[in-house]
């Protein structure tokens, strides 16, 4: 009797031991610079990573979002210790280049404007100044620092401050935009999407 309880529950426990081992989620199966997600119940909104044009200690990628307003771009930050992952307001990558081809030495307004969001934003007390960056593996293990071209895609991401910044900070996050329109983003995963051609 001792032996057949002992089969029986091995019997149990072989399934859940192979379901540990088995990928929870699914992944983009190309790069990472090419792969896009989508935020989980409202499709029109859209995400994903760009290769920087002057790679960072952080990470050589940026992150971009497109909503039905605008696409707005974000640097990697990752403080020591247990700060995490998080992305700040940026300009996108062909402004820096931009920047570095101009023979006269003067930054375009965009460049001039995000500086100045940037030091405005650090001279405030304001919480919403950071974005929370949480990537997560196939296994449901999530990203140790900032991703980096050379790692594989991200299964999900969760940015629960983003809705806030967009709300709370348009010009902000709009990297000193002062275009940029309050905007509504719910809170979410964001899933994959398929892949950039």
């Amino acid at each position: 009797m001792a032996i057949l309880r002992g089969l029986l529950a091995a019997a149990l426990l072989m399934p859940a031991a192979q379901a540990q081992q088995a990928p929870l989620l699914d992944a983009p199966a190309c790069p990472i610079v090419y792969s896009i997600y989508r935020l989980k119940g409202a499709p029109e909104f859209t995400a994903g990573f760009g290769q920087r044009a002057h790679p960072m200690a952080t990470s050589d990628l940026m992150f971009w979002v497109r909503t039905p307003k605008r696409v707005y771009w974000f640097e990697f930050q990752s403080p020591n210790g247990y700060g995490g992952t998080w992305i700040t307001p940026s300009v996108r990558p062909q402004l820096h280049d931009a920047e570095d081809k101009r023979e006269d030495g003067e930054p375009p307004q965009a460049i001039k404007d995000w500086k100045e969001s940037s030091a405005a934003a650090a001279e405030a007390n304001d919480p919403l100044q950071d974005i929370t960056f949480d990537a997560f593996k196939p296994d449901l293990e999530s990203f140790a620092s900032p991703p980096q071209s050379s790692d594989a895609a991200p299964a999900r991401i969760f940015m629960r401050g983003l809705g806030q910044a967009l709300w709370y900070s348009a010009t902000w996050a709009a990297a000193g935009d002062r275009t940029a329109e309050q905007e509504s983003v719910p809170t979410a995963m964001w899933e994959p999407a398929g892949c950039a051609r």
